[in-house]
Parts: C-alpha cells; sequence; structure tokens
C-alpha cells in the first residue's frame, strides 16, 4: 500500500541546490501522526527574498537552529526509525516531495552522502503526479493545488517546511484518492513524467 512513504520538504538559503544551503528540514511519514522539524544554522546572510517568502530571519536560525550535522544525522535516523528499516532490508522507501525532482531531492541527495546507511530509496515527485492526475491544469504548483476549485486544502503557513509537508500530504491524498492503490502504482505511472 503506502507503508514506507515519507513526505519532505526544505527550505533554503536560496532556490539553487547545488551552490545553497538547507535552513529547514521538515518530514511526515505519510498517513500517521509522526513528523520531524528542525531549523539549521548557516554562515550565509539570508537574502531579503527568503525572508519575505519563509518568515525565517538570520536571527531565528542563531537562537533556534541547530548545527547542520547534527540535524542531518537526527533527519536520516528519523526517516529510517520510521520506516523500520534496517540493513538487510529489501524494502523500498518512498520519498515524497513537491518540485522534488527540480529541488528537494537534489538536497536530499547532498544529506544521503553525510550519512553511513544506504537505503533504497525511490523518490515521488508530486508534480509529476498532479500532471498525470490533473492534466489540464495549467499549473502544478503547490499554491495552484489549494485553491478551494480545484483540492480546497489550506497552507496557513506556506513556505515553512512543516506546513508544505502537511499540505503536500492533504493534496497527494486527494489526487491519489480511486485512482493508485499503491504507492508502486503511483511510481509506476509517474515514471518518465517530467
Amino acid at each position: 500500500m503506502f507503508a514506507n512513504t515519507i513526505i519532505i520538504d526544505f527550505e533554503t538559503t536560496g532556490l539553487n541546490p547545488y551552490h545553497d544551503d538547507i535552513i529547514e528540514i521538515a518530514a511526515k511519514v505519510f498517513g500517521k501522526d509522526l513528523s520531524f522539524s528542525k531549523l539549521i544554522k548557516t554562515t550565509k546572510t539570508l537574502e531579503k527574498k527568503i525572508v519575505d517568502i519563509t518568515g525565517i530571519t538570520n536571527n531565528m536560525l542563531d537562537a533556534e537552529g541547530f548545527e547542520r550535522k547534527e540535524v542531518y544525522k537526527e533527519f536520516g535516523r528519523f526517516i529510517v526509525d520510521a520506516c523500520s528499516w534496517h540493513n538487510d532490508s529489501i524494502e523500498p522507501i518512498w520519498i515524497l516531495a513537491h518540485n522534488g525532482n527540480s529541488f528537494d531531492f537534489i538536497f536530499f541527495k547532498q544529506i544521503l552522502k553525510t550519512l553511513d546507511y544506504r537505503p533504497d530509496f525511490r523518490f515521488v515527485d508530486t508534480i509529476s503526479v498532479s500532471k498525470y492526475v490533473n492534466p489540464r491544469l495549467y499549473s502544478h504548483r503547490l499554491a495552484t493545488l489549494c485553491h478551494p476549485k480545484i483540492y480546497n486544502v489550506t497552507n496557513d503557513t506556506a513556505h515553512r517546511a512543516l506546513s508544505d509537508v502537511i499540505t503536500t500530504e492533504k493534496i497527494f491524498q486527494k489526487m491519489i484518492y480511486h485512482k493508485f492503490s499503491s504507492i508502486e502504482e503511483v511510481y509506476n505511472n509517474i515514471e518518465f513524467i517530467d
């Protein structure tokens, strides 16, 4: 079904996944009340644009943020513990994110390089799911999908990682309802959709 499925989201110092730093990580086990959320300290000064979008400031990161390596280790442990993964496990862990292919999965793979275990991760971008389920939509942005005439989901704190994770979960649940019976079926149908 949808076991071993984790929704993730990152807020960052900029929009370039190859040069910018993660400043907030969130993850949630699909269909369960089990989540992870942390702010991360950075040496970079946040641009006004990022502060305006996320509401996260350098002062917040200094006061409430944790060291990068510590958070990455906790994040990785959260995922494998939440999925009951162990070294001889043959079950994949499914990672969902909205705009994951162009953004979140790139950051996620960088985090993986810092960990000392390698589960079989499979990635599902919910933008690709939306393109498959809603081929007539002009835009597949999270804000568009939240619209009352589409999925009618409220995202009270857009561009904060945990709020975006919860919103992605709600929209994903509505997109797959009566259409897919398992995460493998979702993956197989959207595998080649950009």
